[in-house]
């Protein structure tokens, strides 16, 4: 029973421990089988090849709520996500949860390969919680969520994994939890379909709690409204979301590179039609001619153009810069330069990105321009192909430019009214 009468999610002092030899592995094994055998409790302590995944750790979410967990490869991000689905359980401490538990985990785990699509919508559902009748009246709905087309009444063996975890991702958002435990937002299918999914857990929000495990500054940022940072197992913050990021950057954490995947120069054109249109880009040099050659240490400027269908909530550009292979050379964006966009409704806009010095060592770059308005991306597509020439002036390593930005607004038309 959930201590707190507003609580969705209490996790209570939960420690968990592993062994990293065989040895190590079979001792912990009988020490297990010792707590329900003799009434023996297990001990705070470690013996010879075991070590603390989790630590001493303590959540509390109430509904509605979302916190992001950060912290390097290895700190217990994953380990105390899947304590908290119950997969695994605690050396020690409780885990409390209220309803329905909806767990983006290894999501296509739950799927049988000799059963058709349909038939592990019901199986996968009833596993989840939710009843028969539940689930053939949320079927369509579901199946279109998935965009499986056909592929729908084949059997699951036959599924690529992207397709797999689109049709596992499609159920488990559609069983309506209370809790939702998501593991490095989202690895699901192409870009325009995570927009979808993120749409659809923004949705849930509203009445489940959200347990975010991420490398992203952006996501955590955009979704959460705590952070808790873990190193080696242990709590080292946990409150606000702006000041955790802050302190998990200052603390070492990893470069996005790092963790990105490198496919994000691959992504196709995705464009929220409804909410913009007329977007364009044009790289231009110092003379205000466009070009796609720029010498090291030269300005280098991005035209991005568009019109918006709707008033802005908090619109936002971003801009990563990558090699042709994908690797993130940098990124710089209008939420990060503290520019507010000046743009109205209708109104066609012409944002300026300008680099001063361009300070990049010889070679071929892609960019890619991104608009967000509040947490919903608007568009996302490559923007240009430039090089730099080899000259006799090199710039090593990964940095963050010195930039400017500008904004031309044209006014909005006037539509003539008939008589």
């Amino acid at each position: 029973m959930l201590v707190h009468p507003d609580s969705i999610l209490e996790v209570d002092s939960v420690w968990k421990k592993f062994a990293r030899t065989a040895r190590a592995r079979r001792a912990m094994a009988s020490e297990s089988l010792a707590v329900p055998l003799f009434g023996r409790r297990l001990q705070h302590k470690l013996n010879e090849g075991e070590f603390w995944a989790v630590k001493n750790v303590s959540l509390v979410l109430t509904r509605g709520e979302a916190v992001g967990l950060v912290g390097r490869n290895g700190s217990g991000k994953s380990t105390l996500l899947n304590l908290i689905a119950g997969l695994i359980q605690p050396e020690a401490g409780s885990i409390r949860t209220m309803g329905r538990v909806a767990s983006f985990i290894n999501l296509a785990s739950g799927l049988h390969p000799n059963l058709s699509g349909i038939q592990n919508i019901y199986l996968k559902g009833a596993m989840d919680g939710s009843s028969e009748a539940e689930m053939k009246a949320k079927i369509d709905e579901i199946i279109d969520f998935a965009e499986l087309g056909p592929f729908i009444e084949s059997m699951v063996g036959t599924y690529s994994s992207g397709m797999r975890m689109r049709l596992a991702f499609a159920i488990s958002v559609h069983t309506n939890p209370n809790l939702l435990l998501v593991d490095e937002v989202l690895s699901v299918g192409d870009f325009e379909f995570k927009q979808k999914c993120l749409a659809k857990i923004r949705q849930l929000r509203e009445d489940a709690s959200f347990v975010l495990v991420s490398h992203s500054k952006g996501d955590i940022l955009r979704f959460c409204d705590k952070v808790m940072v873990l190193e080696h197992g242990e709590v080292s913050f946990v409150g606000d979301v702006k000041e955790g990021m802050d302190f998990y950057m200052q603390s070492g954490r990893p470069s996005e590179s790092a963790s990105s995947s490198g496919t994000a120069h691959e992504e196709r054109l995705f464009i929220n039609s409804e909410a913009i249109e007329e977007v364009t880009h044009e790289l231009v040099d110092e003379r205000g001619q466009a070009a796609s050659s720029f010498a090291p240490g030269s300005s280098m400027s991005l035209n991005i153009s568009f019109v918006l269908k709707r008033t802005p909530r908090n619109l936002v550009i971003g801009v990563p810069i990558h090699t042709p292979d994908g690797e993130v050379i940098t990124a710089v964006s209008t939420e990060q330069s503290g520019f507010r966009i000046d743009c109205v409704e209708g109104a066609p806009t012409t944002v300026n990105l300008r680099f001063p010095a361009l300070a990049m060592n010889p070679g071929e770059y892609r960019i890619i321009v991104g608009i967000v308005d509040g947490p919903e991306f608007l568009y996302r597509d490559i923007a240009a192909t430039f090089t730099v020439p080899h000259s006799a002036d090199r710039f090593w390593g990964v940095f963050t430019p010195a930039v400017e930005w500008s904004t031309e607004r044209s006014p909005a038309p006037r539509i003539a009214k008939l008589d």
